[in-house]
């Protein structure tokens, strides 16, 4: 009732000051508009600091992330357990520049080991039955895949899982960085290894499997560091000696061998 006493009472001021009242409204109906709004003024009026607001207000999931790692922090277990999934990859790498920019060094520490945990799962939508449907919509592909390969030698499963991993069994799949086909076979890579076509199945093939032993061959074949050639360039392999530390470049070597790992399981049974 308090409040309403206090309106009753203000109503002769307010109907000698009509304009006045009305100009007082203003930025208090500003205020509120921008704090129920996703502004920095929102974040902070919440306590957070100036620069951060604005990180969160550009990323509104980062703060309900951040309620939720502070609650876990000291609880490793709940963090995995809450965060360590492919699909919070991207917000915790935002999150990572908030710590940043927060200095908070050891909860930067927590969340690049759970991103580097996400990495080393398979990426999203590959699991077994997955696995198994894109196998089939490959093995159409058979025969061009053993007339490609049989100059090469190479093992049909790693083939198979290339194929799997790089377009899910799809010739005509492009991707956003403008590789193409079965293998995802970029244009200068394709015009190298004499594609002219690069969306015909057995071209597209041909060509893959010679530039992949092309990458063997350069890292003795190491499969490893001839994978990481194939995703990220042979030169990024050589530049740092192994492995690029790019998340993609890791994940899509583990992917490529956890599929043909399965696929040789598969076809033992």
């Amino acid at each position: 009732m308090g409040w309403r006493w206090t309106l009753v009472a203000g109503l002769p001021s307010i109907l000698k000051r009509p304009r006045a009242f009305l100009l007082g409204l203003v930025p208090l109906v500003a205020v509120v508009s921008l704090a129920q709004a996703d502004s920095p003024l929102k974040y902070q009026l919440l306590g957070y600091p100036a620069e951060e607001a604005v990180l969160l207000a550009n990323h509104s999931d980062l703060y309900y992330l951040d309620r939720y790692f502070e609650l876990n922090r000291n609880r490793p277990t709940m963090l995995l357990r809450g965060l360590g999934h492919p699909r919070f990859a991207p917000s915790l790498q935002i999150y990572g520049m908030l710590l940043q920019v927060r200095g908070d060094d050891d909860a930067q520490k927590i969340v690049s080991a759970i991103l580097n945990y996400i990495s080393t799962l398979p990426q999203p939508g590959k699991t077994y039955a997955s696995i198994r449907t894109y196998s089939e919509r490959v093995d159409q592909f058979g025969e061009d895949i053993r007339d490609c390969n049989r100059a090469h030698g190479l093992p049909v499963t790693l083939i198979k899982a290339i194929i799997i991993q790089e377009s899910t069994g799809n010739p005509i799949d492009v991707s956003r960085a403008g590789a193409m086909g079965l293998m995802q076979l970029m244009p200068e890579t394709a015009r190298k290894m004499g594609v002219r076509n690069p969306f015909n199945p057995r071209e597209n093939i041909c060509g893959g499997i010679r530039y992949f032993k092309e990458m063997l061959d350069r890292f003795n074949w190491d499969v490893t560091l001839a994978l990481a050639a194939y995703n990220a360039g042979p030169e990024k392999v050589v530049a740092y000696n192994g492995v690029p530390p790019y998340r993609e470049t890791q994940g899509y070597v583990r992917s490529v061998k956890w599929i043909k790992n399965y696929l040789d399981a598969y076809a033992r049974n």
